[in-house]
C-alpha cells in the first residue's frame, strides 16, 4: 500500500524538482500535483486496507494493528522526502528523521512495558513519524514559499505517466520481496520468517551508505547528464558496495549472535 501511494514519485518528483528548483511558478505546480495524487492515493490505500480486512481470514484478531499501521502510508503521503531530494537539501531529511526515530525510541522504552503492548507500537512510531512529515511538509510551504494550487488534468496526466513505469518497477520489487516472507511462513515455519527478517534488517543497515550516495547523487545527475561523472559514480558505489559486502560476510556471524541471541 505504501507503494501506491508513493506511485514512483520518489524518482520522477525528485527528477522535476531538481530540473525546475529555480523556476518558482513551476516548483508550485509539481509539489501541488504531486500531493494532491498522492491524497488520493492514500484515500485509495486505506479503502483497499478496509476491504482487504474483512476478505482476508488472516486478519481476524489483527484488524486494529492494521489500521494502526496505516500510518506508514500517511507519512509517505506528507513527508515530502522527494522535494528536498530535488532541491539536494538532504540536512533537513536527516535531521526530521533522526528526530521522529529519537521519539520512537524513548518512548518505546518508557511505554512498552510487556508483549500485551505491541499495539502501542505502531502508535508510537507513527506518533513521532507524523510529527516529521508535519513539520516537513510547513517548511516547504513556509520556508520555500511554495503555494499549493488545484492541479490542472494535464499536470496530473503527465505526472501520472511520468512515474506510472518506476510504480511498476517498485510494485515488482515488492511483491518479489515480500513474497519470500510468505513461502518462509507457509513452507518452513513462522520461526524461520524472524530469522529472515533479521538478516535482512542487518543487510538493510549495510546498504544505507550506498543509499545515501545514490540519493545525494540521482539529483545532479538527473539536472546535469554528466556522463563521466555518472560513470566515475557508479564505478565509486561499485567499490564501496564490494567492501560493505566483504565486511557483511566476515561480520555476519557476531552480528546475529550480538542482535538474535545464539538461537539465530
Amino acid at each position: 500500500l505504501v507503494i501506491i501511494v508513493s506511485f514512483g514519485f520518489s524518482m520522477s518528483a525528485t527528477k522535476q524538482v531538481s530540473l525546475y528548483r529555480n523556476d518558482q511558478k513551476k516548483l508550485n505546480e509539481i509539489v501541488s500535483t504531486v500531493l494532491f495524487i498522492k491524497g488520493i492515493l492514500f484515500l485509495l490505500t486505506a479503502l483497499i486496507l478496509v476491504v482487504v480486512l474483512f476478505l482476508l481470514p488472516q486478519a481476524i484478531g489483527h484488524k486494529i494493528l492494521f489500521v494502526y499501521t496505516l500510518w506508514m502510508c500517511l507519512y509517505d503521503f506528507i513527508f515530502p522526502v522527494w522535494f528536498y531530494q530535488g532541491i539536494e537539501k538532504m540536512k533537513y531529511i536527516t535531521l526530521l528523521t533522526l528526530t521522529s526515530r529519537l521519539i520512537f525510541l524513548v518512548l518505546i522504552f518508557v511505554i512498552i512495558q510487556s508483549p500485551s503492548d505491541y499495539l502501542k507500537v505502531p502508535l508510537i512510531n507513527g506518533i513521532g513519524s507524523l510529527t516529521a512529515g508535519i513539520i516537513s511538509l510547513y517548511i516547504v510551504l513556509s520556508k520555500f514559499n511554495i503555494k499549493l494550487r488545484f492541479p490542472s488534468l494535464s499536470s496530473i496526466k503527465f505526472h501520472l505517466k511520468d512515474s506510472y513505469s518506476l510504480f511498476l518497477s517498485d510494485l515488482i520489487i515488492a511483491i518479489k520481496d515480500k513474497s519470500n516472507y510468505l513461502l518462509i511462513g507457509a513452507i518452513i515455519g513462522h520461526g524461520a520468517v524472524t530469522e529472515f527478517d533479521l538478516a535482512l534488517k542487518i543487510k538493510g543497515v549495510f546498504s544505507i551508505p550506498i543509499d545515501l550516495i545514490n540519493k545525494a547523487l540521482y539529483p545532479k545527475i538527473s539536472k546535469e547528464r554528466n556522463m563521466i561523472f555518472m560513470q566515475k559514480s557508479m564505478w565509486l558505489t561499485f567499490i564501496l558496495t564490494t567492501g560493505i559486502t566483504i565486511l557483511a560476510f566476515l561480520f555476519a556471524r557476531p552480528i546475529t549472535n550480538l542482535l538474535g541471541g545464539g538461537g539465530m
